[in-house]
């Protein structure tokens, strides 16, 4: 976890904020006061952890909170005053924003912030396991084209053009995806 973005009305709260998160190893620091802003920063990079300090000048935050944490791996911390937690905490669950209230101790925010970054450890362990996992499909899909074009072209039996295919590349020792994508290429006009 690295940059984080900070929106609050009140720019002593942003070196609060500051001085708390620093000592939690984070120096990577945006601040703003309202959601249009915000929106612009989110769509120039990407943040890992939003601190959202409700209610701001042009909106509550609620709604932000929600579309950033559905549309990024960013972890997002919605802070509200108590008597508005429950009502706020139940409409922002379900995107995976933690909800808590003001004022809250270094211990409080500790924990929450520990457990963000766990969320964001597991969030992303998990897409790049499905990126994996993507690319794996893919390499199955071009290794049964190129099977295909040797059963057609070749003559083969769909055995042989597996074994083919592993044999070559042991031979050459090279990766059988450059196999693959040569017989690709030499069967299949791009």
């Amino acid at each position: 976890m690295r940059r984080v973005l900070i929106l609050t009305q009140n720019e002593e709260t942003v070196i609060g904020y500051r001085r708390l998160f620093m000592q939690f190893g984070l120096s990577d620091f945006k601040s703003c006061n309202n959601v249009a802003i915000a929106r612009r920063f989110v769509s120039e990079q990407e943040f890992d952890l939003c601190i959202i300090n409700a209610p701001l000048v042009d909106e509550f935050g609620d709604n932000f909170a929600s579309e950033i944490s559905f549309d990024s791996l960013c972890q997002v911390i919605l802070v509200v005053k108590e008597d508005k937690l429950e009502e706020t905490r139940s409409r922002v669950e379900d995107a995976g924003v933690l909800a808590i209230s003001k004022p809250f101790t270094k211990d409080v925010m500790w924990n929450v912030f520990k457990i963000a970054l766990a969320s964001y450890n597991k969030i992303v362990r998990l897409k790049n396991s499905n990126k994996e996992l993507k690319l794996a499909i893919e390499d199955i899909k071009r290794t049964d084209r190129a099977k295909y074009c040797l059963i057609e072209f070749e003559k083969l039996t769909e055995e042989e053009a597996h074994k083919y295919i592993e044999r070559t590349a042991m031979n050459r020792r090279i990766n059988k995806r450059i196999v693959v994508d040569e017989i690709l290429k030499k069967y299949i006009k791009q």
